[in-house]
C-alpha cells in the first residue's frame, strides 16, 4: 500500500525572550523587519490573544503569530506561533522554522497542536467508501467507545421514469474537537475541488507515487497539547513529543501509528464478542513500529478522609431524604464518583459500594 505522511498544522506555544510585542497595541512600523521577514498586523486578535501579526518572506506568508494574552493565566510574554500549510510540505520547512525561532528570541513551551496525515488510495484491504460503509452497517465495529461523525453527499438521479437515491461517503470521524487527539478520514481530492485547491499538495502526492488519477483520501490525526505527552504501555516509558522529534521523519510516522492504532481500529463485527482487545484487527495500513499509547494518570493519593467523604457523598441522598440540599440524587453520586476518580479509587469504590450497609434515614 502506498502511502505518505505529512504534518498539515503545526502551532508552537512559544515565550518570547526578547519582547518583540511588549508595546501594545502595535503598528507595522514598531516590528523592524529581520532580515527579509516582513509583518501585517491583523485588524484583530483571537479568542486568547488581543493581537495577531502575519509574518512573511518575499511576500510569502511563512506563519501567524498570536501575541498579548486575554487571560492573565497565561504569561505576559507568550504567544502562539502557527506555520503556513503551503511552508509545512516544503523541504526547507524545518530550516525555515529553526531560523525564524532563533531570530524572534522564541522559546518553545510546547506544542499547541500538530495534525498528522497519511495520504494514500486506499487502505490494505478496504477502499475508504467500503470502510465507512461497514462502519456504518455494523458488519465491522471500531475498537473503542466515544462519538464520531459520518460526513456523505445524497442526491436523486432519475433512471426512466422513477427518480432513485443515492449516497456517496466523503468522510468518517471520531472523537470531538474537545478531545486530546481525534481522527478524521475524509476524501482530500474532493476537498481540493470542491473548496480551495493547493497545487503543493497535489504536487506532493505525485512526488510521493500516489496516483492522482483517482481520488487521494486522508486520515488525519489531529493532536493538541495534552495528547503529545503518553505513556507507552509495553515499555512503561513516559513519551513527549517535541519539535525535534516532529522533524525525525521516523519518529513523525511512529506517532502518526500510535495514534492510528489507538483511534481509528477495527475488528470484523460477529456475536457474542467478550473482549474487543483480543479480536485481530483488520489490516489499513502495514504493521509499522508504534508505541501502545495509554494515557498518563493524573490523579492524587488517597487516604481515609476521602473513602469516608466518598461513601457519605454517594449515600447522602438516602441518608437525608426530604432535605432540598440533597434533593437530586444524582449530584451527590456524581460528586462521589468524581472524587473517586481524582485519587484514584474509583475500583475500591466499586468493589465497596455492595458492602455498605444501608444509611439511617435523618
Amino acid at each position: 500500500m502506498v502511502h505518505c505522511i505529512s504534518i498539515d498544522w503545526l502551532s508552537l506555544f512559544c515565550i518570547c525572550k526578547r519582547g518583540y510585542w511588549e508595546q501594545t497595541p502595535l503598528t507595522e512600523h514598531d516590528l523592524h523587519p529581520i532580515n527579509t521577514y516582513s509583518y501585517k498586523i491583523a485588524a484583530h486578535g483571537t479568542r486568547q490573544f488581543k493581537h495577531l501579526v502575519e509574518v512573511s518572506i518575499e511576500n510569502d506568508v511563512i506563519a501567524e503569530i498570536q501575541y498579548d494574552p486575554c487571560s492573565s493565566i497565561l504569561p505576559a510574554d507568550s504567544c502562539i506561533v502557527k506555520f503556513s500549510n503551503r511552508l509545512l510540505y516544503s523541504p526547507h520547512l524545518w530550516s525555515v522554522v529553526d531560523c525564524f525561532l532563533l531570530d524572534h528570541a522564541l522559546r518553545i513551551s510546547n506544542i499547541s497542536r500538530v495534525d498528522v496525515c497519511a495520504d494514500f488510495n486506499r487502505f490494505d484491504t478496504y477502499t475508504p467508501v467500503e470502510l465507512i460503509a461497514d462502519f456504518l452497517s455494523s458488519k465491522i465495529r471500531h475498537k473503542g467507545k466515544g462519538i464520531g461523525g459520518a460526513y456523505f453527499n445524497h442526491y436523486a438521479k432519475r433512471k426512466g421514469a422513477f427518480s432513485i437515491s443515492h449516497l456517496d461517503y466523503s468522510g468518517l470521524s471520531f472523537g470531538s474537537r474537545e478531545s486530546d487527539a481525534r481522527a478524521y478520514l475524509y476524501n482530500k481530492s474532493l476537498e481540493l475541488r470542491t473548496q480551495k485547491d493547493k497545487p503543493y499538495i497535489r504536487d506532493f502526492w505525485q512526488s510521493s507515487g500516489l496516483n492522482t488519477a483517482i481520488d487521494v483520501w486522508r486520515l488525519e490525526i489531529s493532536i493538541k497539547s495534552g495528547g503529545v505527552k503518553f505513556k507507552d504501555k509495553k515499555s512503561g516509558e513516559i513519551v513527549v513529543y517535541n519539535k525535534s522529534r516532529l522533524k525525525d521523519g521516523n519518529d513523525l510516522c511512529k506517532l502518526f501509528y500510535t495514534y492510528q492504532k489507538k483511534l481509528f481500529s477495527f475488528v470484523v463485527n460477529r456475536p457474542n464478542i467478550t473482549n474487543i482487545t483480543r479480536e485481530p484487527l483488520i489490516s489499513l495500513f502495514s504493521d509499522m513500529p508504534h508505541f501502545e499509547h495509554s494515557i498518563i494518570r493524573d490523579v492524587s493519593c488517597s487516604t481515609r478522609t476521602e473513602r469516608i467523604l466518598i461513601k457519605q457523598l454517594w449515600q447522602m441522598s438516602e441518608r437525608y431524604r426530604g432535605n432540598d440540599l440533597v434533593e437530586d440524587e444524582g449530584i451527590c453520586k456524581e460528586l462521589a464518583m468524581n472524587l473517586a476518580d481524582a485519587t484514584d479509587l474509583r475500583e475500591w469504590m466499586r468493589a465497596k459500594m455492595t458492602t455498605w450497609e444501608k444509611p439511617t434515614v435523618k
